[in-house]
């Protein structure tokens, strides 16, 4: 009593974004018209269909369906081996249902993306950029992290060069960029830069960086000089017009006073002070 199936292959291969499929055979072994519903068991459930979703079959009667699978582009599908049933469920005869196993062999896809935070830095020698990688592939990546620029007037320090990245996850690196000359006076110079991201079976992701290089001496140096000058300038004219002939005056009526408390003679015009 009950169904008899059969696939038509046990391991079937399928790339993330695309699709793969597989007939089953069903068979009425009973000796009543039955009619047999189709479903998918396991992780791939989700995303695979039976075509037709059920079979009405006189006794002996035997028909296909076909089983597709459309696993999506996501690193939630693990590149591997996915194990999957296909259940034929009796109407009239439950206990007569069957299921049969086979195995999906999801195909590994890589996509990494990268982005440089901040894209365009500003110093007078040297500043850090952030880069973070993101892996949304299926499979773990190993990272390497290497940055130069056109010109050859900057050196550079990743640390660290080696990112190990899981699926679905992110990891940064910090990449230092230092120029080999500087300057003191001058207008910004813009430094461009590439950073390269490279892992086995995939071509290298490039981001674009940049950094603004400012003149040592800070811009309101000189204003702040010039006015420390015009300061200095003032002090001195402020000093031989006003402050010295106060100070020479005062000391003057005071040697005076002096003198004049000691039953001394005063001598005429200014006394110079003790």
């Amino acid at each position: 009593m009950g169904a008899l199936a059969n696939l038509e292959t046990r391991m079937l291969t399928v790339a993330p974004g695309a699709e793969a499929g597989v007939e089953i055979r069903v068979r009425n072994n009973g000796t009543v018209v039955d009619q047999f519903t189709l479903d998918v068991l396991g992780d791939a459930s989700s995303w695979a269909t039976a075509d037709p979703a059920s079979l009405s079959l006189f006794p002996g009667a035997e028909e296909r369906a076909r089983i597709t699978f459309r696993p999506p582009r996501s690193h939630q599908i693990t590149a591997g081996p996915m194990p999957f049933g296909v259940r034929v469920a009796s109407r009239e005869d439950p206990q007569g249902s069957v299921v049969e196993e086979g195995v999906l062999q999801v195909e590994p896809f890589a996509e990494t993306t990268a982005e440089l935070a901040p894209r365009t830095s500003r110093g007078s020698r040297s500043a850090v950029h952030d880069l973070a990688v993101d892996n949304r592939g299926n499979t773990r990546i190993n990272a390497e992290v290497t940055a130069s620029d056109p010109d050859q007037v900057l050196d550079f320090d990743v640390r660290p060069p080696g990112l190990v990245i899981d699926p679905g996850t992110a990891a940064i690196a910090n990449v230092r960029v230092r120029a080999k000359q500087s300057f003191l006076r001058g207008q910004p110079k813009t430094r461009s830069f590439s950073v390269l991201v490279g892992s086995v079976g995939q071509p290298p992701v490039a981001v674009d960086g940049t950094l603004l290089q400012e003149q040592i001496l800070p811009g309101w140096l000189p204003r702040a000089l010039a006015a420390a000058l015009a300061l200095a300038v003032l002090a001195i004219v402020l000093w031989f017009m006003f402050l010295r002939p106060a100070i020479d005056s005062a000391a003057t009526e005071r040697a005076k006073d002096v003198l004049a408390a000691a039953s001394l003679p005063v001598p005429p015009g200014p006394v110079p002070p003790r």
